[in-house]
């Protein structure tokens, strides 16, 4: 994860926030609006670290995957639609019907044979 990423969809990684870290403070994190340092001052004073480890304990958090709230927010509608272009092969129509492309009316071939 990108420290934007979660700044940009600051609520929906609190909780998760709060998952790793139970003993922070869920209003003083969302006072913060996922300001970096701040967020890394809090966690050091309850873990009782210093910021450069509050920081490594953060950066080795945003390792695990986005939550389902931040994925699925309906902010990042447009670009997942946009992305979904990545899929069209060259000459469909996107808004064409998609038996006229694809394989509807053959078998699938089973798993592990060619």
């Amino acid at each position: 994860m990108q420290w934007t990423t979660i700044e940009t969809n600051w609520t929906a990684y609190v909780p998760r926030l709060l998952t790793r870290w139970p003993d922070l403070n869920e209003d003083t994190l969302l006072a913060t609006d996922g300001r970096m340092p701040e967020v890394v001052e809090h966690i050091g004073a309850v873990e009782q670290a210093d910021t450069v480890v509050a920081r490594d304990m953060l950066k080795e958090w945003m390792m695990g995957a986005e939550p389902a709230d931040a994925v699925m927010d309906k902010t990042r509608d447009n670009a997942r639609i946009l992305s979904t272009a990545a899929d069209v092969s060259d000459g469909e129509d996107v808004y064409s019907d998609d038996a006229k492309f694809g394989d509807d009316n053959v078998a699938d071939t089973p798993m592990g044979r060619n």
